[in-house]
């Protein structure tokens, strides 16, 4: 009896357990956010190019380097500056 307590307690955990997974599964929300893109589309307009040959990403980093270049922007030479100054050598790590 003690052993079919044991089971059941188990399987009533492990229930619980995937049921609360379940939900934070659920409560994953991508939204986007301003001062993310902000940020991106400037390291982008400073010549950041890593993945900018991904299908999925190149048109839209294309209409944002468009967008900017059509642009007075007064920090930009020095953004770029401060770009290739602190460039690492592996072009994916350019973001961490």
């Amino acid at each position: 009896m003690k052993s079919r307590a044991t089971t059941l307690l188990i399987l009533g955990a492990l229930l619980l357990f995937s049921i609360s997974a379940a939900r934070a599964e659920e409560n994953i929300v991508a939204e986007p956010n301003l001062q993310v893109f902000t940020v991106l589309a400037a390291i982008n307009a400073a010549g950041y190019n890593e993945g900018a040959d991904k299908p999925e990403l190149a048109p839209m980093r294309e209409a944002v380097r468009k967008e900017l270049a059509a642009k007075n922007i007064p920090s930009l030479p020095a953004l770029k500056e401060f770009y290739e100054r602190h460039r690492r050598s592996e072009p994916g790590r350019d973001l961490s």
